[in-house]
């Protein structure tokens, strides 16, 4: 029997800039958190592993300025650590203002939030204090737990923060359309601009943040520019010499987030089940990134791709993984495997954890694209 995909409801209207949904974030709270789980294969496991997790990121903020600090080298990277741990409360319809029952984290995610406006410069920047400038990775996380967490609260303190986040990554796009890994780079590359995508997109969500058109052709463009193969689903990293399955899920992400690919689209299809059969348990342990593209992609793909690949192999395999009560001080986290990498970020507990907690979220955590009236080249 061939598997059903539900088609949205949104992909039902068309020509709008503004966010096309007014409460993008609905399904990661209440009843329609609970359909969402059970719809897209969540289940009891899934939230318990995630409650876990919650926990240890919670043991591990600094309840003094509401910090998270990667382990090893870049622990000046605080504002991609804090908004990295920020992004997992909020995924899993976790607050700063909620009075709901369920909303245990209020206070750890009103210090996260309070720490990360504390350290923004004043043009809007995240930046490194050791080497004196911003890592797109960081500032794009950042700037995504600025916009999420005030699309869902509606909370001004965090507006004008956020306008000046978003404004910051616009203006230092690169001409190519691209984003480099650090600021002022002349290399840009697709896994950064997947993450700077990802905060625009998050920024589309809200009504009162505007993102340029020109700065998402741009990026669409840049895209254009590393495409690989017939159908143009595979993408390199800055050119079309070399490609990887990191690459590729980000550039299809980007592609299907900024509304120029849909999920039954043939370039979207063949792209998401080539990364798909290629996943292994090691490769989701190893790769916390890839998993994390890859569920979101899958889940878009819908069917067998979904049901059957990818949901039961990802979140088998990382609950396995999870930290047990043998080790009190790490229980909960995800440790990370040797040779594992998050871009140019640690891959440390706090990067392991956070991204697994992402990736088990991917049931009620995903917003609709962006639906908007582009033109292409």
């Amino acid at each position: 029997m061939t598997s059903l995909r539900v088609i949205p409801i949104w992909f039902l209207f068309v020509g709008s800039v503004a966010a096309a949904d007014p409460k993008p974030y609905s399904t990661r709270v209440g009843a329609d958190k609970t359909k969402a789980l059970v719809a897209n294969g969540g289940n009891q496991e899934t939230e318990e592993a995630i409650d876990r997790g919650l926990k240890w990121l919670d043991r591990t903020q600094d309840k003094k300025t509401g910090v998270w600090v990667f382990e090893g080298y870049s622990k000046d990277e605080v504002a991609a650590a804090t908004g990295l741990s920020l992004l997992a409360f909020l995924g899993n319809g976790q607050n700063h203002k909620s009075t709901e029952k369920q909303n245990t984290y209020k206070k750890t995610i009103d210090l996260g939030l309070k720490y990360l406006t504390s350290v923004q410069q004043p043009g809007g920047g995240f930046r490194n204090p050791s080497y004196g400038s911003y890592h797109t990775y960081g500032h794009a996380i950042a700037t995504m737990a600025l916009c999420e967490a005030y699309a869902m609260t509606g909370d001004k303190a965090l507006l004008t923060p956020a306008k000046a986040a978003v404004g910051y990554l616009v203006a230092n796009q690169h001409q190519t359309g691209g984003w480099g890994t650090y600021r002022g780079s002349d290399h840009p590359n697709t896994q950064a601009l997947g993450w700077a995508v990802q905060a625009l997109h998050a920024a589309k969500q809200t009504k009162e943040i505007t993102v340029p058109d020109i700065t998402l052709r741009k990026a669409q463009e840049f895209l254009d520019s590393v495409a690989i193969g017939e159908d143009k689903s595979k993408f390199g990293s800055n050119d079309t010499t070399y490609s990887s399955d990191n690459t590729s899920a980000a550039g299809i992400w980007a592609r299907y987030s900024l509304g120029e690919w849909k999920s039954n689209d043939k370039s979207f299809e063949s792209g998401v089940d080539r990364i798909s059969q290629g996943l292994t348990n090691r490769t989701i342990t190893r790769n916390a990134e890839l998993a994390y593209f890859t569920s979101m992609l899958a889940q878009a793909r819908g069917g067998d791709t979904w049901s059957k690949t990818v949901n039961p192999t990802i979140r088998d395999a990382i609950i396995a993984k999870q930290v047990g009560k043998t080790d009190r001080i790490n229980e909960g986290c995800w440790e990370a495997e040797q040779g594992g990498s998050f871009g140019a970020l640690p891959a440390g507990r706090l990067t392991s954890t956070a991204l697994a907690l992402l990736t088990l979220e991917v049931y009620y955590r995903v917003p609709p694209p962006v639906v908007r009236d582009a033109k292409k080249k």
